[in-house]
């Protein structure tokens, strides 16, 4: 009760304070509030990929999928980018990498590259492009696809921003297209 906004009417710091004790005790008495609040917790840890567990292509892949979930899960509410970008460049560090590399055999190696194309496709172009080329880097060798799969979503990408770009162009164009067929249409009517 101390920082409640009608006891101290003139503090903006009591205000907003009591704003953040509100926000906090919502997230944590709604359980999808507190799930997501949990997931994106997990997400921001700044530990290792493996947090001391020995590196291993199953362990890899387990960790990936369960981010994969939790990404998944959080579509509604928002994944800070830049902790996924950090969380995968990590998963692809050189040490992961080299012990991933000598221990995978063809099918956990793609199914790694999947996962992190999965993550890492709706992230800004920036991040996506250094978890890209991190990619290429470690496990291009090995899987003679990748480029094509990193290709085709730059390619989808680069669509999807074009269209997000134009469309208010497109929208009055067409609004404009409709208009004269409509004046065509009723000029020939008469």
């Amino acid at each position: 009760m101390q920082y409640h906004p009608d006891k101290n009417r003139d503090n903006s710091f009591s205000q907003a304070h009591y704003l953040l004790i509100q926000e906090a005790y919502q997230t944590l008495t709604d359980p999808e509030l507190r799930k997501a609040y949990d997931t994106e917790l997990w997400l921001s840890q700044k530990q290792s990929f493996y947090q001391g567990a020995t590196v291993s292509p199953a362990l890899m892949i387990k960790r990936l999928q369960r981010l994969a979930e939790a990404v998944l899960v959080q579509k509604r509410f928002s994944v800070l980018e830049d902790h996924l970008t950090a969380f995968l460049l990590d998963a692809m560090n050189e040490i992961n990498m080299s012990v991933f590399q000598a221990k995978a055999n063809k099918n956990e190696q793609e199914a790694f590259a999947d996962y992190i194309l999965f993550l890492s496709q709706d992230l800004p172009k920036n991040f996506r492009d250094q978890v890209f080329e991190r990619l290429k880097h470690t496990l291009g060798q090995q899987l003679e696809d990748i480029d094509f799969k990193i290709s085709s979503i730059q390619q989808q990408k680069r669509t999807a921003d074009w269209y997000q770009k134009n469309i208010f162009w497109l929208l009055f164009a067409i609004g404009i297209l409709l208009c004269l067929l409509m004046y065509f249409y009723v000029k020939t009517r008469h």
